[in-house]
Formats: C-alpha cells, structure tokens, sequence
C-alpha cells in the first residue's frame, strides 16, 4: 500500500501541475484534498508465514464530475485535472508513470526504496488528527512515520502508540 502511494503521488506530479501529498496509509491528497484512494487485500501461508498474494486497488478522480462533486463531499475531494484539461490523453500517461514506479518498487521491494519519499510527503505529520477504530474516534497528535511506515500517534493524555494499519482523519472531532 505505501510503495502504490509513493507511485501514484510521483505519476500525478508527472502529469499535472499538482503536488501530491500522502495521508497515512493509503490516501493521495492535492492541496489538503483527496484525490486517491488506495486499497490492499493480501493473504498469508499458514505455513510458510509467507504472503500468498495481494491485489492493490487504486481510485483516481482525474477529473471533476459533470455538475462537480456530491455536496457532501466537495469542500474534502479533487481530480487531478480540470475540465479544460486534456485529461483522456494524460489518464493514459498518468497511469503508466505509475504502473512503471510501482514496478520498480515491487521488483526491489526488499530495498524499500520508497520509504523515504513516503515519509517525506507525509501531510499528518505534527497534525492533529482523529484516530477512528471501528465506532470509536479519538483525537490525537500525528508524531512520526518510521522506517516500517507505522505512525507514532500522541493521545492528549500524553500516552504514544504506534499505529501498524488503521484509518486516521485530518478532521478533529469536537
């Protein structure tokens, strides 16, 4: 999931004017909107220990809906381009910068090559954000990604955790 990030945020600066920002895990963001979002379903050997599989499914809005966004969602999503765009020929190129980042990272995973960039185009770090566990939220400080890409998370009582999966919000809950 972060190695599709780094590619997917690294081919949309490819082919737009946009910079690309990531939202732990798996969310691409463009000037404190969302643009993308990633998904990662895997099975493991029971006695290998080993991954048997994993499909990663990637949501791009490359461009703006006829009539714009749903009210409920326009104030927090983008496209990558606008209407006047020429968006059919760009998908096409934005999707293989993408597939060939994704490659490079997959073929030399064990490098992690792209945990560095990662890192760096964190937009939660030093953010407040809410930490959402099933029905439960909890607001909390966004304090560091490490070389695993698990998130260091300061609850306002003072007590850290580091956060291996789960879905964190840039909007505090009152």
């Amino acid at each position: 999931t972060t190695s599709a990030a780094v590619a997917t945020a690294r081919a949309i600066e490819d082919v737009s004017d946009n910079k690309a920002d990531i939202k732990w895990v798996n969310d691409i963001y463009i000037e404190d909107k969302k643009v993308c979002g990633i998904l990662t379903e895997a099975a493991f050997n029971m006695e290998t220990g080993k991954l048997d599989y994993a499909i990663v499914g990637i949501g791009i809005n490359i461009c703006f809906p006829e009539g714009g966004f749903p009210s409920d969602i326009e104030h927090i999503a983008t496209a990558v381009f606008d209407k006047n765009s020429d968006s059919i020929n760009k998908r096409s190129i934005l999707v293989a910068h993408l597939l060939n980042y994704f490659m490079d990272y997959y073929e030399n995973f064990e490098s992690k090559s792209y945990v560095e960039e990662y890192i760096n185009r964190s937009m939660i770090i030093g953010r407040d954000i809410s930490v959402i566990n099933g029905s439960q939220t909890q607001n909390a400080k966004a304090l560091e990604i490490d070389n695993d890409c698990r998130l260091k998370i300061q609850y306002p009582d003072g007590t850290e955790k580091w956060l291996n999966s789960g879905e964190v919000s840039i909007r505090v809950m009152k």
